[in-house]
């Protein structure tokens, strides 16, 4: 099961519009299904499996999208493919920006990289890691994340400040803010309140003139500071 989902849901009620879960598809796909069973019975559950999702399959989905689901039921669709074209990711941003009520993707693929900036600035990423006995290794973004979470508001803003005038990219930007969320997962009591803080704020993102500066010093005074 993804624990970070099931924790989240049952804290907050709330499930985002769109979820990116990478991993090996043999695993991550099963955990899928076991943690659908925790969000509750009055949900409808569509799996679709493409060899390439393209653009024709991309267009036909976001017209599907559209019809309403006049049983009430929550609408679940999770979408599993060896690749997914530019073209069809392109073609799918306007639906992950403006999605109707009730209606939440999952699309499960190998790796981030494989997936466009811009629509996963749209997602809320999960990466599945296989258990080792080991405890992963953060990578220098997550150790920064880390660093931002237990600073003081001075120096959260001396950092971006910092990152400002390096002309830090766009790109960049959004793996940090995913770095974030991913260890505001990890961070159990600190956990419900700084979700709901950086999900109101990841649709800026979707604007490719997006102000980091705007963005995370709004972020450096709502996020709790972590204190280890």
């Amino acid at each position: 099961m993804f624990k970070q989902l099931i924790e989240t849901y049952k804290n907050t009620g709330f499930l985002h519009h769109g979820y990116l879960i990478v991993g090996e598809r043999e695993i991550i796909q099963p955990l899928l299904i076991e943690t659908f069973k925790l969000i509750g019975d009055q949900t409808d559950i569509i799996y679709e499996t493409y060899e390439t999702f393209g653009i024709n399959d991309s267009h036909r989905l976001v017209e599907r999208s559209t019809r309403r689901n006049w049983s009430g039921q929550r609408e679940l669709v999770v979408l599993t493919a060896k690749s997914y074209t530019p073209e069809a990711q392109n073609a799918l941003l306007k639906l992950f920006e403006e999605p109707r009520a009730g209606l939440h993707f999952f699309l499960l693929g190998n790796q981030t990289t494989d997936f466009l900036p811009t629509l996963q600035s749209r997602l809320v990423i999960i990466e599945h890691q296989i258990e080792t006995g080991l405890k992963e290794k953060p990578n220098e973004i997550q150790i920064q994340a880390s660093q931002f979470l237990s600073a003081t508001p001075v120096d959260r803003l001396a950092w971006i400040d910092k990152k400002v005038k390096s002309e830090m990219a766009r790109d960049e930007w959004i793996k940090f803010f995913n770095a974030l969320e991913k260890t505001a997962h990890q961070l159990k009591p600190f956990n419900e309140q700084a979700l709901v803080e950086l999900n109101a704020v990841r649709p800026y993102f979707a604007n490719p003139a997006f102000s980091a500066r705007l963005i995370f010093e709004h972020l450096t005074f709502v996020l709790p500071r972590v204190v280890e």
